[in-house]
């Protein structure tokens, strides 16, 4: 059976254009594996007894003090009118979890490609900060596709890790980027041919359905990657 809490809102970040940052208290009792999700009662602005739940993954790691959510705001959207209606710190709200089968699988020994758009970074997140930190020295590679400059978040966080542990490499690619841009162009798909042993990885694939669902043809059809190698978690 499903668990239920009542949490705290203590911060509430914009941290691009359209991406915020949710923290809240954690329940002592609160137990999670990294890549699990949580089910969040979100009122609707206009009538805050109409109450539908939405499912974030969990961006923090199992060892943090508080529960940090990563959540994408769709002005129109039930959520995006709430976080700017509704939600500030100090509001109560109820969820439920944790849930999913996203996890870390801490007994494969082969190497990651961690593949995220936007807010898919959240699950990977906690997965790659615990994996690195719990001494895991798999090769991993985040391949991470956003739109323009403007829609990076977490790099400086995603760099120190890389910074830190030689295993671990963080990589940026942008579909509609400025001319001034530097970095890697294009979607991610095309990004993981270009790691020399891409085939013979575990994959971790999250973000929007497109991009998820395209990854996984290519996985299993296309280079053959084991099913038991390939972890999808689509976000809507």
């Amino acid at each position: 059976m499903t668990q239920s809490f009542t949490v705290t809102c203590t911060g509430k970040k914009e941290i691009t254009r359209d991406v915020f940052e949710l923290r809240f208290t954690k329940p002592d009792d609160f137990e999670f594996d990294p890549g699990q999700f949580v089910l969040i009662d979100v009122p609707l602005a206009s009538n805050p007894d109409d109450i539908q739940t939405r499912a974030y993954s969990i961006a923090s790691t199992p060892d943090e003090d508080e529960l940090l959510l990563c959540i994408r705001k769709r002005p129109d959207g039930r959520m995006g009118q709430w976080l700017n209606k509704g939600l500030e710190e100090g509001t109560e709200v109820r969820i439920q979890g944790p849930l999913g089968n996203f996890r870390f699988d801490c007994e494969n020994n082969k190497d990651c490609l961690f593949v995220a758009t936007g807010v898919g970074m959240a699950p990977f997140r906690s997965q790659i900060s615990s994996a690195l930190k719990s001494g895991n020295k798999q090769k991993m590679d985040l391949v991470v596709g956003m739109y323009s400059e403007k829609d990076i978040f977490w790099s400086d966080e995603f760099s120190a890790l890389a910074a830190q542990y030689p295993n671990f490499s963080f990589n940026i690619t942008l579909s509609d980027p400025s001319p001034e841009w530097n970095g890697e162009k294009g979607w991610v798909q095309e990004i993981i041919t270009k790691i020399s042993d891409y085939k013979e990885r575990s994959f971790y694939i999250c973000g929007n359905p497109s991009m998820t669902k395209n990854m996984k043809q290519l996985c299993l059809e296309d280079w053959n990657i084991p099913k038991e190698d390939v972890h999808v978690e689509g976000y809507i």
